[in-house]
């Protein structure tokens, strides 16, 4: 259970949208892109839709003759035959509240022109627009069908011009929201569309003048390469030099300049029992006895309660290791308790320790920063009313890690790093900030807190309203101005399919919950067949219905699974395009092990396709 609110906030949508008339060039209005390529002169995104087991993707393409959307689609009919996904094009922006928000005045205008092309596979594309009112509904009133339009009747290979009278009693042309594309049936194809248009009349000149410029920026820049090495992967290297030696090699053959390499270490409770710092449901198999000769004791006189065992005296070969082959090693700590006050002492007297280490060896067998990955949202009740107090925790606990670097050494180049998600400096649905501290959303928060920042921008695509670039800009944006680098970070590691539920008493889904006050806990029982039963309980209870549900596919977030070619197209592009901010120093893969494997996987693929 993620979230509980025993009321939501309400969002009022205006009587009368505001809408605007946009500047023209003769008799036709352009739309055209920004330099990240996310966003058109109306300040509206797009993005793909679709629903499992569909899929689609949209992206911008360019080259130096033209630009244009290519959409690539599968369909996969559900037991009723309906198989569908499509891509939109928004003519405003759907993440400002809608007081805000200014939509398209298209009442001048007589009709939509593009180009399109793509696969003769491509048979069923409907085009659609929505006013502000079909918007908020999540429809659309279809124009026609797309081959209805072309001059041949088909698509093809080679570029064709549509014209789409807009004319339909059903839209209100003055508050125009979006123009969709959908495809209905089976199977998979590609298209394109590129030169999109509003004209006053038909078959005007709309030829552009002289050579297109291509609006993205040139990336000359060499980016660094970062990875995490949890529990497993270092316990490994510190006991077996071959294997060691091996995955530096691999490290370097991939271009890796940084490792944020965990430290694995046992802590002495407040009963004098030794524990493991790690989940023992992480590392079923991974155990660790408190006389193992590896981990040995230490502590510091600025938290003397706190006692440890880690491998101190074995870090100094293999953190030479890393030095000569050009790689950065940072110490990783974190779990998302540790951002509670009760374990900031835990966490202290560890950079303590690892402090007084650097102090006692020379350079090259030294630690370069401390890191943490440290979630304070995967907290039990952290979206609730506990939230305000946990970030605050988490910030005083960075406040302190500042502190004692500082105090050990005011002109040392000791880095304090921290990963963050890309939504802290989100809205929620309500249009109410997610994560915020003191007026100041938290991404900023920590970025005037730390040296370095990975941005957890674990998305599949570069494109779109809700791809890799639109999720990190802003915090390239605000960090530049702090002189701060950044890193995009993605995942490798496989993840599960995801599908997130909502509840309410206004719901009329297929299943329902229970949600009981038993006193110091919440306890939810879920129906998942009949949400009309009733359920008797001595405690106070609360029933809910479905209300919606959203599938996460875990292509999504992970590239596990797809080919390298994607991989390297995506993330390619996204430092492409992001090229401009100084500051984004290059890309961070989690993790090391499940990259290695990804990598291993994909070459075995690439064998048997060429057998």
């Amino acid at each position: 259970m993620n979230e509980i609110r025993d009321s939501v906030p309400q969002v009022v949508y205006p009587d009368r949208p505001r809408s605007r008339i946009p500047d023209l060039k003769g008799k036709a209005f352009f739309l055209k892109w920004d330099p990240l390529g996310i966003k058109n002169n109306l300040d509206g995104y797009y993005a793909p839709f679709f629903k499992r087991p569909n899929w689609a993707q949209v992206s911008l393409k360019t080259n130096h003759e033209e630009t244009y959307l290519d959409f690539s689609f599968r369909l996969r009919p559900d037991s009723a035959g309906r198989g569908y996904a499509g891509f939109w094009i928004h003519f405003f922006n759907y993440k400002l509240p809608p007081s805000e928000r200014i939509y398209l005045n298209a009442s001048p205008f007589k009709y939509l022109r593009f180009y399109a092309r793509g696969g003769d596979d491509v048979s069923r594309v409907k085009i659609a627009v929505a006013d502000a009112e079909w918007e908020i509904k999540e429809d659309a009133v279809v124009l026609g069908d797309l081959l209805s339009f072309l001059p041949t009747g088909r698509l093809s290979s080679q570029w064709q011009e549509v014209w789409i009278p807009l004319s339909s009693s059903q839209v209100n042309w003055q508050q125009l929201a979006s123009l969709v594309f959908l495809v209905e049936g089976h199977g998979k194809g590609e298209m394109a569309i590129k030169d999109i248009a509003l004209t006053k009349e038909k078959k005007i000149d709309l030829r552009p003048k002289g050579r297109p410029k291509t609006p993205f920026f040139p990336s000359i820049k060499k980016w660094k390469k970062a990875t995490w090495a949890w529990h497993r992967q270092v316990l490994e290297w510190l006991g077996d030099e071959q294997k060691l030696q091996e995955d530096i090699d691999f490290m370097q053959e991939q271009g890796f300049t940084d490792v944020f390499l965990q430290i694995p270490y046992l802590y002495q409770d407040q009963n004098g029992l030794w524990q493991l710092t790690w989940p023992e449901e992480y590392y079923p198999q991974l155990t660790i006895e408190p006389d193992d000769p590896l981990f040995r004791p230490d502590k510091n006189d600025r938290f003397p309660n706190w006692r440890l065992r880690w491998p101190k005296n074995n870090f100094a070969p293999l953190l030479a290791r890393f030095n000569r082959a050009g790689i950065k090693v940072k110490a990783l700590v974190g779990r998302p308790e540790h951002a509670l006050s009760p374990w900031h002492g835990l966490n202290l007297s560890l950079l303590a320790v690892i402090l007084t280490y650097n102090q006692n060896h020379p350079f090259p067998e030294q630690f370069k920063g401390i890191h943490y990955d440290i979630e304070p949202y995967l907290i039990p009740g952290f979206f609730s009313s506990r939230k305000q107090a946990i970030l605050e925790q988490y910030k005083d606990f960075l406040l302190e890690n500042k502190k004692i670097i500082q105090d050990s050494n005011p002109q040392s180049e000791f880095c304090l790093g921290v990963d963050i998600p890309f939504w802290y400096d989100n809205q929620d649905k309500y249009f109410q900030p997610i994560a915020e501290v003191e007026d100041q959303t938290f991404d900023r928060t920590i970025i005037d807190l730390v040296d370095e920042v990975v941005v957890m921008d674990y998305r599949t695509v570069a494109d779109g309203a809700d791809g890799l670039i639109e999720h990190i800009k802003n915090e390239l944006e605000y960090a530049a101005k702090r002189e701060k680098p950044i890193w995009l970070g993605v995942e490798t590691g496989p993840l599960p399919d995801e599908t997130l539920y909502e509840f309410s008493v206004f719901g009329k889904g297929k299943s329902a919950i229970w949600v009981e006050d038993q006193g110091e806990k919440w306890v939810i029982f879920w129906e998942k067949k009949d949400p009309s039963l009733a359920r008797e309980s001595t405690f106070p209870q609360v029933k809910l219905i479905e209300w919606k549900q959203e599938d996460v596919p875990a292509a999504k977030i992970t590239f596990f699974g797809s080919p390298f070619r994607i991989f390297r197209q995506e993330i390619d592009l996204a430092l492409h395009r992001l090229a401009s901010f100084s500051n984004l120093v290059g890309v961070a893969i989690h993790s090391f092990s499940s990259y290695k494997k990804y990598i291993h996987q994909n070459l075995k693929d690439e064998g048997r396709r060429r057998r």
